[in-house]
């Protein structure tokens, strides 16, 4: 009877077989890695390989998160087990006392061998024995992998384990690496530079495919647009670094206060768009409202605490509309309505909307190609002294001769026209007709020659590097002296941060202009602030006056402020005065000169001529 084969024989055939084995599914693992192109792709696979390599049980691969913490993306072995991919992760990563940039290109623990904390998470876990391997792309490491044993009777030499999990490494550094590059190209196409939220490519795709899926299971879907109520101020007060920082930290609230499912995606300026999937009813109010709250409490930027509103508008499948774009155009359409219902709040979309938005587009169209049609009008209304009715002034107020919405008030384009960026052209061309006009008006006598001419400008206007040389040109223009010129800014410059603004007030009056504040009052601008702004008049707000009735004598908080404006050195006008009794309130607490209704409507010349209706050239 022959002799059998010997007992170190036998080991040394099955060491034969398992290199072999292990060989062979190296190669079949770098054939298969070559052809994966994401991160969770290749770690799943790498996962997949550690078993057929090693002979553990169980494996594991570790990417680093967002923030940097190793985390499970692939996994292989017992399906129960995967439950506990938590625990597991924290004996690699908490309790082995191992430093990740210090690990060494492999390393095998037993249980035995384990630190305190390792041994007792292992056994636990039923863990005899594990193999970490640190994957490196130069000194970064880019991933873990782990190879676990149930018996410890089963791990191989630990200079053979040590080998293959090495090898293991070596061919995936070179796919996670190549992973990662092209994690961050499809990252950086389908997200925002800025905020890292999705991008309207992004968006759509997931529109698209929540729509059709709300199709087959007969789902409610949302579609939300959400615009920053005048961010441009932000822009405009703080500067543009400022405002991409603000965006950030909105981005972050945004996140944090939308459901898991949902997704919010940025547009591009200060717009943002909403997805939100799987709706009970009523479910879009409660994700708005919860949007709103999150703008409750100020953004702090630069050391400045910053308040901003949103205005939402929502629109959902089926009810509203029954493709993404049709959902998308009535979601625009609400969010014009929250803000026509005083910003800060949401809208959802009803019928007709959609046209109202239309209008609105077609009216931003129209608008920067007004001035070449000559659309524009100026009108000139007296300013008048109290004291013995002799005109003073007049103010030019510019009206949009709109060819298919009639005659449009300032209040109904300007806002627009500052929205846009036009604000600056459309105020340059408004000075020079104003200082034309007085200038005629001087020539043929319909003028004292001390009139002053008074022009609304934006703070956008203010600025703007042109404005000095737009002032000398119109009083070129017209042949004025530079006291002759009033500009009229918003009360909205005695913000805290109006540094900019008035020094370009300082340098204007520098060249003889007057600065008049208008319509103050109606932001409720503290009286304490009118003593650090270059002016020269006040102009008190119509709402001071618009409640006044017969018999009305006291009116404590206009004879504040007109004692404090003429301590200050300042004239005080009463703007919008329609009424004998609003003129009687006005000349009983000392305010100097008034316009309104009651004393002259526009008027669109200032002379005597013929043809004097048609629009300044």
């Amino acid at each position: 009877m022959g002799r059998g084969p010997s007992r170190r024989r036998l080991a040394s055939l099955r060491r034969t077989r398992a290199t072999l084995a292990s060989t062979g599914a190296l190669l079949a693992l770098a054939r298969a890695l070559g052809e994966l192109t994401t991160s969770p792709e290749a770690a799943q696979r790498i996962a997949e390989a550690v078993p057929a390599v090693t002979g553990c049980d169980q494996s594991t691969v570790l990417l680093p998160d967002s923030g940097g913490r190793f985390v499970v993306r692939g996994v292989a072995g017992p399906a129960d087990e995967r439950a506990r991919l938590a625990e597991r992760t924290a004996i690699v990563t908490d309790h082995l006392g191992l430093a990740i940039t210090q690990l060494p290109p492999a390393v095998v623990t037993c249980i035995d061998d384990a630190p305190d904390a390792a041994r007792s998470a292992m056994a636990a876990l039923g863990i005899a024995a594990m193999g970490v391997a640190a994957v490196r792309v130069g000194d970064e490491v880019r991933a873990l992998l782990t190879a676990e044993w149930y018996d410890a009777g089963d791990v191989p030499p630990i200079d053979e384990l040590e080998r293959r999990l090495r090898s293991v490494a070596d061919q995936a550094a070179h796919a996670v690496d190549n992973a990662r590059l092209l994690d961050a190209v499809r990252h950086q196409a389908l997200h925002d530079a800025l905020t890292g939220l999705p991008n309207k490519v992004l968006f759509d795709d997931r529109v698209v495919h929540a729509v059709t899926r709300a199709r087959r299971s007969a789902e409610r879907v949302a579609i939300g647009v959400l615009d920053l109520d005048r961010f441009k101020t932000i822009n405009d007060s703080l500067g543009h670094r400022a405002g991409d920082l603000l965006l950030v930290e909105v981005a972050d609230r945004l996140r944090a206060a939308m459901r898991a499912q949902d997704t919010v995606a940025r547009m591009g300026g200060d717009e943002f768009t909403l997805l939100l999937p799987d709706l009970q009813p009523h479910g879009e109010a409660i994700v708005a409202e919860r949007l709103l709250a999150a703008f409750e409490a100020p953004f702090v930027i630069d050391g400045h605490p910053i308040r901003i509103s949103p205005s939402i508008g929502l629109a959902s499948f089926p009810d509203d509309g029954d493709t993404p774009d049709r959902l998308l155009r009535g979601a625009d359409a609400a969010m014009y309505r929250a803000k026509e219902n005083g910003r800060n709040t949401w809208a959802t979309y009803a019928s007709g909307m959609s046209e109202r938005a239309y209008d609105r587009l077609t009216l931003e169209a129209d608008l920067h190609r007004a001035l070449e049609r000559r659309e524009l009008r100026v009108g000139f209304q007296p300013i008048m002294r109290i004291s013995d009715g002799s005109r003073q002034g007049v103010e030019a107020l510019v009206r949009w001769s709109h060819p298919s919405f009639g005659m449009l008030a300032p209040g109904e384009f300007l806002p627009l026209a500052d929205e846009i960026g036009l604000a600056p052209e459309l105020d340059a061309w408004v000075l020079r007709q104003a200082c034309l006009e007085l200038g005629r008006a001087d020539v043929s006598g319909a003028s004292s020659g001390s009139e002053w001419i008074s022009v609304n400008v934006a703070a956008r206007t203010l600025a703007h590097p042109s404005l000095l040389g737009v002032v000398h040109e119109g009083l070129a223009l017209g042949g004025l002296a530079p006291e002759r010129l009033v500009l009229e800014v918003a009360e909205s410059i005695t913000s805290p941060r109006r540094e900019g603004v008035v020094e370009a007030l300082r340098d204007l009056r520098a060249v003889g202009v007057r600065i008049a504040l208008d319509n103050f009052g109606r932001t409720n601008a503290p009286l304490a602030e009118l003593a650090a702004l270059p002016l020269d008049l006040l102009k008190v707000d119509r709402s001071f006056f618009s409640t006044v009735r017969r018999g009305d004598e006291d009116a404590p908080v206009l004879a504040a402020v007109v004692t404090m404006a003429h301590d200050l050195g300042l004239l005080v006008v009463a703007e919008g005065v329609a009424t004998p009794e609003q003129l009687a309130l006005a000349t009983r607490h000392g305010v100097d000169l008034a316009q309104g209704h009651v004393l002259g409507r526009a008027e669109p010349t200032l002379y005597a001529a013929e043809g004097a209706s048609a629009p300044i050239a």
